[in-house]
């Protein structure tokens, strides 16, 4: 046998054998890759979703009785239609009293005709006298068209037209001097129609909404 001719067919064989591998090597690292964002169970689609945030304010003197607000901020609005919100918030009710909650800055849609589209800053309710037995309070807000006086994208702007809320608290008696109190987000949901089905809604349980907790301190 031609010695060069058996050298090439050697080195063509060699050649073909890498390409194999490589692409082998390539398919078995993408299968990984997919079975990694499988077993951790949404955390990357967690990584990218909006975040809700109970932005601690100024600490406060101890004999201060005024209202300490709050703000809860979102960092994004997904452009879908969200006629329903709540949140659940923990806080030390021996050392705070929750007085309820207050406009932010957020809009939804208003009264508007086929001519005008308008915006109105929604309310939302809560009941304080409970929140202060339980130590947890929950607020909400419900457009009971289901879209007509909704949460959409246009009323949404950062650093403008953020704020989706405004929780209002002042100091106990039993307050003390060097005191933080941890305000927590337990559970917050901007609901979609259907979105638990179509993992469309804005929400801590289902890792499409990520939330950060506040703190009052004491001084």
């Amino acid at each position: 046998m031609d010695p060069i001719k058996s050298l090439r067919e050697s080195a063509f064989l060699q050649n073909k054998r890498n390409r194999i591998l490589l692409i082998a090597a390539g398919l078995l690292f993408a299968a990984i890759i997919i079975m990694m964002i499988l077993l951790m169970g949404g955390a990357t689609e967690k990584l990218f979703a909006p975040s809700l945030t109970l932005l601690s304010p100024a600490p406060v003197a101890v004999d201060n009785r005024d209202e300490i607000n709050v703000d809860v901020l979102l960092s994004d609005l997904p452009d879908r239609v969200y006629p329903a919100a709540s949140l659940s918030v923990r806080f030390d009710k021996n050392k705070l009293e929750f007085l309820g909650a207050r406009q932010g800055t957020m809009m939804t849609l208003g009264d508007s005709t086929q001519e005008e589209v308008t915006y109105n800053i929604p309310i939302w309710k809560s009941d304080a006298a409970f929140a202060n037995q339980t130590g947890e309070l929950n607020t909400m807000y419900l457009d009971v068209t289901g879209g007509k006086f909704a949460y959409v994208r246009e009323g949404f702007q950062k650093d403008e037209k953020d704020i989706l809320l405004r929780l209002r608290f002042r100091l106990r008696d039993s307050a003390q001097v060097g005191e933080i109190y941890d305000i927590t987000v337990t559970d917050a949901v901007i609901a979609t129609i259907g979105g638990a089905e179509t993992r469309t809604s804005l929400a801590t349980a289902m890792r499409t909404l990520k939330a950060y907790s506040a703190k009052i301190v004491v001084q």
